[in-house]
């Protein structure tokens, strides 16, 4: 029988997971203060943020730190800064030096001007807001997608897994090395038709012009224009992707392998003209290979262990599409502000997780924890092999 879990709610535990490995390390990482904390901080700042805008901006300065959000996020500041505070000060007494973020940010504070405790847990926080959600939304994304493919897609993928875990074994105990995650050009490809048809933003590099600027075309940008990057409609551009509308799972996979083509190209993480989800040139996101391997690590997990399918009874009723495969998955809220347009799954959903036997079993049991939004449930079904 199914078992329901909500993937977003899971996906945010395991991602704040395993960014607090590499941020803080073991056993901080899996605290559960630690983890809840990871999670809602980011939604702290958003609630914080608009609370704070809706004051007039002449007395912003004395009204907003008296607003609820903005003291619920400085509560939850404190609290990490408690948590990440008190590993800092455990590792000086014991004069350990970890490998993780917070070592790193400690060893250049004094270049980054962070002479306090607090700022480097301040600094460490950005690197939390940046990390968690926007990769969870993405691998999200992932899941809907493949509980929307047909068998020979799954079995495709299972079968690359399969094949590059075993030419690079990490040694048992369920370990996949860095060199067996660059070795999965079709999951990669996966991810990347993913992004290209759901970004976290339809448009971005939003920028608010200070001073008047004109154009090579000539074309004069006055001051107080907000300007941005049109990605999805670069993403939807014929003349860049045939059949724009239809996701290919192996579309960048076969622009990598094309003769003459760059191996290096078109993966994920790579940022062009024509794939500007993660920035462009000195600004482009430097944890964009760090959220590719965290993605595939969780798909790896999934597709080891799990057979993932959508809801017959639901899935004909999403309305009309506006792709043209989407009435087999989940449509995702669009929606917008007067900067921008965001492209978010929705959080109440069903999957289906089927069990079965095979490498890095067991990996998402017990991880769904509640997110402070409406949440529906995935479904699980263990197979005895």
């Amino acid at each position: 029988s199914w078992t329901p879990l909500n993937a977003t709610s899971a996906l945010l535990h395991i991602v704040a997971a395993a960014t607090g490995a590499i941020g803080v390390g073991t056993p901080l990482c899996l605290d559960p203060t630690y983890l809840d904390a990871s999670v809602q901080y980011a939604a702290s700042v958003m609630r914080a943020m608009a609370a704070a805008s809706r004051v007039p901006s002449w007395c912003r300065w004395l009204v907003a730190p008296w607003l609820k959000e903005v003291r619920e996020l400085k509560g939850r500041i404190r609290g990490m800064e408690a948590l990440v505070g008190g590993v800092m000060r455990a590792r000086r007494e014991n004069g350990e030096e970890a490998e993780d973020l917070l070592q790193w940010t400690v060893d250049g504070a004094a270049r980054f001007g962070l002479d306090a405790e607090w700022k480097v847990v301040r600094a460490y926080l950005g690197f939390v807001f940046a990390a968690v959600h926007s990769t969870t939304v993405v691998a999200t994304n992932v899941l809907f997608n493949l509980a929307a493919m047909p068998p020979e897609v799954t079995a495709e993928l299972r079968d690359e897994m399969a094949a590059a875990l075993k030419r690079h074994p990490g040694g048992g105990g369920g370990v996949v090395t860095f060199d067996a995650l660059q070795d999965m050009p079709k999951l990669d490809s996966f991810m990347k038709e993913t992004l290209r048809l759901y970004p976290l933003q339809f448009a971005n590099f939003q920028r608010k012009v200070l001073k008047p600027f004109s154009l090579s075309t000539g074309q004069l940008i006055p001051a107080s224009t907000v300007i941005e990057v049109p990605t999805m409609a670069v993403s939807l551009d014929a003349s860049r992707f045939p059949h724009p509308h239809r996701f290919d799972p192996w579309r960048f996979w076969r622009l990598r392998t094309a003769p003459g083509a760059d191996p290096t190209g078109h993966q994920f993480a790579t940022v062009a003209a024509d794939g500007t989800n993660f920035g462009w040139g000195r600004h482009a996101c430097p944890g964009r290979w760090f959220a590719a391997n965290e993605i595939k690590m969780v798909v790896v997990a999934v597709l080891g262990g799990w057979d993932v399918g959508m809801p017959e009874e639901e899935g004909g009723k999403e309305g009309e599409r506006e792709r043209e495969w989407e009435g087999r998955r989940w449509r995702n809220w669009e929606y917008g502000n007067f900067v921008s347009f965001a492209c978010m799954p929705p959080f109440e959903l069903f999957f289906f997780f089927f069990r079965k036997g095979g490498w890095l079993n067991g990996w998402m049991v017990g991880c769904a924890q509640c997110f402070p939004v409406p949440t529906r449930e995935l479904l699980f079904r263990k197979i005895e092999t």
